[in-house]
């Protein structure tokens, strides 16, 4: 053995460790659920790794979940004992789970634990913690945080069983059932990165091939009561299926309103990934096909041709925008919410050589765009509504585009 060579090896694999460290804590909480599950497996077998895990044990809430908008490299939550606090909103919980599991499965080989050694530690974890917070957990060696965190993501699964609805839905928030945080929630795909990872534990995939057969049954189920619930929550007009709001009430199903600017409509961001969810499902029965088809031809009857985002600077110095008309649309360039460029995806020989985008939002009734500010009332043009709103959210996307290729292929 060359232990100069390996402690050099081990303190540049440490060093890099720390400049990539340093770039994500500089920023703010979102490059936690960015770049937690991107980290190289030399990383997790690092001191520093066994900080941030226990920066993640000590913020895991009684019920077993995670709060939101933590930055769980350079900090813990503030409330961890604030059980209201548990959410799957901004990729909460379902990170901290995979985060977890991914540092166990890469330490409990490292360290060269047997299964009765991990089954003996676990069994005194289970004991002593029970329902209390990691927090107040005193390890004893890096072993006990390596079984520690097995016993969190498992406490963490439960909780996400825990908060399904009977109809296979699951809400933004759990307990917490106040306004619109009981809802169904398919925001920032909250729902659906719940049933990847459900999906994931039900087949024993990757770092979750270590969880109890027990548990990946109930996972398997929750998963399947789940993709129904999604094809029940599909909004039908006239008798044909469309598309998805952002939230679906837990007991009708129907669309709910969210935030003021957020009202019950067809939803178009929130639907393509739906649609994606679906489209990737192995041998999908009718219903999904029927289900997938109806959304890809409102997709293809509510494309707004033509229309572009034209920026400048108002009066008072800030940069704003306009949406016009634009003669690029026959050359096949599309612009997005944010002002970039791309040329169009679709396959359809109609939409070739032609400009599309498609609002956020569409009202049930006319099926036509609206634009909302925080007063909640809804305009025609995304230029009526305050500077504030109109530059803070994403009214216009070309992501139906991208479905248009993998439809046309078959699924």
């Amino acid at each position: 053995m060359n232990i100069r060579k390996d402690f050099v090896c081990a303190f540049v694999a440490f060093a890099g460790w720390l400049l990539t460290a340093a770039s994500v804590c500089a920023q703010d909480y979102k490059n936690w659920v960015r770049q937690a599950l991107r980290m190289p497996d030399s990383f997790f077998l690092t001191a520093a790794a066994d900080s941030v895990v226990s920066n993640v044990l000590a913020s895991q809430l009684p019920t077993g979940g995670w709060g939101k908008n933590v930055n769980f490299f350079v900090q813990r939550e503030e409330h961890p004992e604030d059980e209201m606090l548990g959410t799957i909103d901004n990729n909460a919980t379902t990170t901290e789970i995979r985060f977890l599991l991914r540092y166990y499965q890469l330490n409990a080989s490292s360290a060269g634990l047997t299964g009765e050694d991990l089954i003996l530690l676990q069994d005194s974890v289970c004991k002593e913690v029970g329902t209390t917070l990691f927090r107040s957990k005193a390890f004893d060696s890096h072993n006990e945080i390596v079984c520690c965190s097995y016993v969190s993501a498992l406490k963490g699964i439960e909780y996400i069983l825990k908060m399904q609805y009977a109809n296979g839905g699951f809400p933004q928030y759990y307990p917490r059932t106040d306004h619109y945080h009981a809802f169904i929630t398919f925001n920032d795909n909250a729902m659906l990165n719940v049933l990847r990872l459900l999906d994931d534990v039900s087949h024993h995939r990757g770092d979750f091939s270590s969880l109890p057969e027990e548990l990946a049954k109930r996972s398997g189920v929750a998963f399947r009561k789940g993709v129904d619930c999604i094809l029940k929550c599909q909004i039908v007009k006239n008798g044909e299926p469309t598309v998805w709001c952002q939230q679906h009430d837990p007991v009708t199903l129907a669309p709910q309103h969210a935030r003021a600017y957020e009202l019950p409509s067809f939803v178009s961001a929130e639907s393509v990934d739906i649609v994606q969810f679906l489209m990737s499902l192995p041998q999908p029965n009718d219903t999904i096909r029927r289900a997938v088809d109806g959304a890809m031809r409102w997709f293809e009857e509510h494309a707004i041709v033509g229309m572009q985002r034209k920026d400048f600077v108002d009066s008072l110095g800030r940069r704003d925008y306009r949406m016009v008309m634009s003669s690029q649309a026959e050359t096949g360039k599309v612009s997005d919410a944010k002002g970039r460029q791309s040329t169009t995806s679709s396959l359809h020989q109609s939409s070739q050589k032609t400009l599309r985008l498609w609002a956020r939002f569409y009202d049930l009734t006319t099926d036509r765009p609206f634009f909302c500010g925080r007063d909640g009332v809804p305009h025609d043009r995304v230029e009526d509504i305050e500077y504030e709103r109109r530059n803070g959210y994403a009214w216009y996307t070309n992501s139906p585009e991208r479905l248009f290729p993998m439809y046309k292929k078959g699924f």
